[in-house]
């Protein structure tokens, strides 16, 4: 029982995350994520939109701005990498509140390759 204890907490150990990470990038700039030590990138979450109004200032006429497709362009370029760039733009996610000055939001963590 013993050694089913401690072999336990040595898997939680090498297959634990390592603490999420939020990064804020504004339009037209480029997000890099970046995982070190031969871990890779898993995303938990993104946005590009507007949810606040304390973020990347300019034009705000909604604070309900989502691109559905955030998380899943973010995943496609960055999951399972250890480092990824993705550019915070209407080419890239399309434009989901005309008039309003979005930015990429992501969260994300790093783990050893499975």
């Amino acid at each position: 029982m013993k050694t089913f204890v401690v072999l336990a907490f040595v898997l939680a150990a090498f297959f634990a995350p390592s603490e999420q990470l939020n990064i804020v990038t504004c339009e037209h700039e480029t997000m890099v994520l970046n995982c070190g030590g031969g871990e890779e990138i898993v995303v938990v979450a993104a946005n590009y939109g507007r949810t606040s109004s304390c973020l990347c200032g300019g034009s705000i006429k909604t604070l309900s701005c989502y691109a559905g497709n955030s998380l899943r362009i973010v995943r496609q370029d960055c999951n399972g990498k250890r480092a990824c760039r993705v550019t915070a733009s209407n080419d890239v996610f399309g434009d989901p509140c005309k008039g309003t000055r979005k930015y990429l939001e992501v969260s994300y963590y790093c783990r050893r390759p499975l």
